[in-house]
């Protein structure tokens, strides 16, 4: 059954892609979505599935999907080969992205990215935790440095003011 349709006439050109505004056809009671609900931004149809709902200004492009009953809200972005689904939420300004895999009741949100094969699952909960550089927030990359991370959330500790020692 079809849930959502795309409204042409609210468009948002981004690079070579063109993203459109759902709306919903039928409710959507899993996530708390009436017919004729406005929600998020996708490229296609094919973005966006079951009783899934991208909210406010968030965005799903390529070839990702948001299914089963997940929720991607905000100024979130899921896109490239990406998956968000079950009960998953995606949220903030949060990036998934490569063929990354959120599921089960995980929750990504603030600034995270989470990047290349990752899985975030069951009950994870994955935000980032320096404010200071939101460079580093790739769950296996540190953009900064640019190298493998082996941890699951990195601590970037290159930008936090250290005392300086004084001389009196």
């Amino acid at each position: 059954m079809k849930k959502i349709k795309l409204r042409k006439d609210l468009s948002l050109k981004l690079g070579t892609k063109t993203l459109f505004r759902i709306e919903a056809i039928v409710d959507i009671g899993k996530v708390g979505v009436k017919k004729g609900d406005l929600g998020g931004w996708v490229e296609k149809k094919g973005n966006v599935s079951g009783n899934a709902w991208v909210f406010d200004d968030a965005w799903v492009s390529g070839n990702a999907r948001v299914f089963g009953d997940a929720r991607v809200s905000g100024n979130a972005w899921v896109f490239d080969d990406a998956w968000v689904s079950d009960d998953a939420n995606v949220s903030g300004d949060a990036w998934v992205s490569d063929d990354a895999r959120v599921f089960g009741d995980a929750w990504v949100f603030g600034d995270a990215w989470v990047c290349k094969q990752k899985e975030v699952k069951d009950d994870q909960h994955i935000k980032p935790i320096c404010h200071k550089c939101n460079l580093c927030f790739s769950l296996n990359w540190c953009m900064f440095f640019e190298e493998k991370i082996e941890t699951d959330v990195i601590i970037c500790e290159h930008f936090i003011e250290k005392p300086v020692k004084s001389d009196d």
